[in-house]
Formats: C-alpha cells, sequence, structure tokens
C-alpha cells in the first residue's frame, strides 16, 4: 500500500508517512509530524513499509484542513458541504467521509459540530489506505483525485445548521427506479432556477435522503455532474419549451417510418431526462396522436425491434397498471 502509492502524494508536494496497528492509524515512525518530502522519499525507497498504510498531517506544513464528517449518511454530508463549503475533493473513510480544503490557520478541533471534527492539525489517513478492525475499512476517493489538491477552497464561514438544512426538501419517498432521474431532474431544476454549480452536491445529497432507499453517494455526485455539464451545454431545459432531436443517421435507420419518428420525438421530449429510467407508455399517448391502439402497439413494437426502446414491464394487470419503457438511445 505505502511503496505502491506514496510515490504518488510526494509527486503531489504533500510528505506521507506509514502507518499500521491494530486500527490501522497509528504511525510507524517518529518525528512524523515534522516529515518532508526528502524524508518520504527515502521511506519509500527503504522499502521497510511496502504494505503500510499511509497518512498526512493537516495543519500549516501541508497547507490542508480536513472536515472529518463521522457519520455515513448521505444527509450529514449534505449538512457539512452547507455549512464549510463544497469541495472538488472527498474521501469515503470507514466511518463517514473526509472534505478536503486549503488550511487558513483552522486548529484541530473535535466535535466541532454534531458527528463533526475539524483536522486543522494531526493526522488524517488517506486512500487507499484500509482499517483492519473495520469489515468495510477501505478508504476511497469519493469525488476528485490528487490533482485536484492545487484548487482546493478555504472553509467558509459556518453558517447555523438549521440554516443549512433548508437545502431540504420535503417530499414523500422515492421508490427504487425513479430515484436518479429524480435527482437528475432536481439538479436541472436548481440549476435553472440560478443556484451556483457549486452548492449542487450538497443539495443533490439532501434529495438523495428522500429516496428509499438513498443512492450510493458516489452515484449523488456523478448525477450531481451529469446536470452541470447538461446546464453548461445549454441542453437544460427545465422551465423552457422541451425540445427533441433525431439525428441524420437515425432517420435512415427508421427507414422513413414517420410514425415512428414522430412518436420517438414525442417519448424523448417527454422522457429523455429520465436517464434510462423506466416510465409508462400507455395507450393514452397512442389515442392523443389519433392512432388506433393496434397502430399504436406496432409502431412502439417496432421501436422495440431497432433497439430505441425496451419494455421493462408488461404491465396488463388491471386498470392502472401500464406497461413500462425506457429509452435506449
Amino acid at each position: 500500500m505505502f511503496g505502491a502509492h506514496a510515490p504518488d502524494y510526494i509527486a503531489h508536494r504533500l510528505a506521507v508517512f506509514p502507518t499500521g496497528g491494530d486500527d490501522g492509524k497509528k504511525p510507524l515512525v517518529s518525528n512524523y509530524s515534522r516529515m518532508g518530502l526528502p524524508a518520504a522519499r527515502r521511506l519509500v525507497e527503504g522499502g521497510r513499509f511496502e504494505g503500510a498504510n499511509l497518512a498526512f498531517c493537516t495543519g500549516p506544513r501541508t497547507r490542508l484542513t480536513v472536515v472529518d464528517v463521522d457519520s455515513p449518511k448521505d444527509k450529514d454530508l449534505a449538512d457539512a458541504l452547507a455549512i464549510y463549503g463544497t469541495t472538488p475533493v472527498i474521501v469515503k473513510s470507514p466511518s463517514g467521509f473526509h472534505l478536503y480544503f486549503r488550511h487558513n490557520g483552522e486548529r484541530r478541533k473535535v466535535r466541532a459540530r454534531d458527528k463533526i471534527d475539524i483536522l486543522g492539525g494531526g493526522i488524517c489517513i488517506a486512500p487507499p489506505s484500509v482499517r483492519p478492525d473495520r469489515e468495510n475499512g477501505a478508504y476511497r476517493f469519493l469525488k476528485g483525485f490528487l490533482d485536484d489538491l492545487d484548487r482546493l477552497p478555504t472553509l467558509k464561514s459556518p453558517v447555523a445548521l438549521s440554516q443549512a438544512r433548508t437545502l431540504h426538501v420535503s417530499t414523500r419517498g422515492v421508490e427504487q427506479g425513479q430515484r436518479n432521474s429524480y435527482l437528475f431532474r432536481q439538479c436541472l431544476k436548481a440549476l435553472a432556477e440560478g443556484w451556483p454549480a457549486d452548492e449542487l452536491p450538497a443539495r443533490a445529497c439532501a434529495w438523495n435522503e428522500q429516496c428509499d432507499p438513498p443512492l450510493p453517494g458516489a452515484e449523488v455526485m456523478a448525477v450531481a455532474a451529469k446536470a452541470t455539464r447538461y446546464h453548461d451545454r445549454g441542453e437544460n431545459w427545465i422551465g423552457r419549451e422541451a425540445r427533441a432531436h433525431i439525428t441524420v443517421s437515425e432517420l435512415s435507420d427508421l427507414g422513413g417510418n414517420g410514425d415512428a419518428v414522430l412518436l420517438l420525438m414525442k417519448v424523448r421530449a417527454a422522457h429523455g431526462w429520465r436517464c434510462g429510467e423506466p416510465f409508462p407508455l400507455a395507450m393514452a399517448l397512442g389515442a392523443a396522436l389519433g392512432w388506433h391502439p393496434k397502430k399504436f402497439r406496432q409502431v412502439r413494437g417496432f421501436l422495440c425491434e431497432r433497439d430505441y426502446l425496451q419494455c421493462t414491464y408488461p404491465g396488463g394487470a388491471g386498470p392502472g397498471d401500464p406497461a413500462l419503457y425506457r429509452l435506449l438511445k
């Protein structure tokens, strides 16, 4: 562990040292608090600590402050991000999350808030270390990587936790099969309303708590990033007239079937934001187009044969049980 990954940290001008022991957090060298890059290189070259964990000291020497969130819940991560600000580097720890910031004079403060420690001094275990006393004891980058250390922000002035909780929305639980599209649409809506992109991860984590069960933190961050890309490209149609597009090659693939093109455009305009998650596609749409049910089934089946649609649930168990489909492209 140390032998393989310490050179990456050193290349990014972060002096790391080996740790171990029952919990994997005990420094294995003396004078670690004064560890510099030359000494770190010598430890790697010496080869004594190949399999050890790795850690660094927070504070003025490394110019790093770490917000240690001692909870695995996305809601608590969202609170921390809302209070202290967003950061390009988030690490998943065995007990919660580590948020990396540029040191700005902070001191080490245990329980600065409920479930939150401020590491403005002392050691911090670094990825990909593993705590041997925990079943899920790995440290891993959840967002960002070492390349992002040069653009870390400083902690923003804390706001009251009660204010931070206003980021949460009150809505009934979002079930599996709808969670990703729900979060994506909420993120697009927030951006359309003018919320800063750097506050989006915190809001997405808060919305994720409405899901049953919540999505993994990494997926939440990916959804927020995807929404930001859509918005930056001018493809955020929330609050604007819905649009759908079709390529020349798709027109050719559909073989001049104008009904298939029409239905595909209708479906893309209505459900393209769902990110591949299922939606009802019942006879009512065909009726709105003035089609006989048989024709609607034929056109829908044609799009399935051409791999534009996929049936995920046949429905038909009774009234109010429509078939479910998802867009494949």
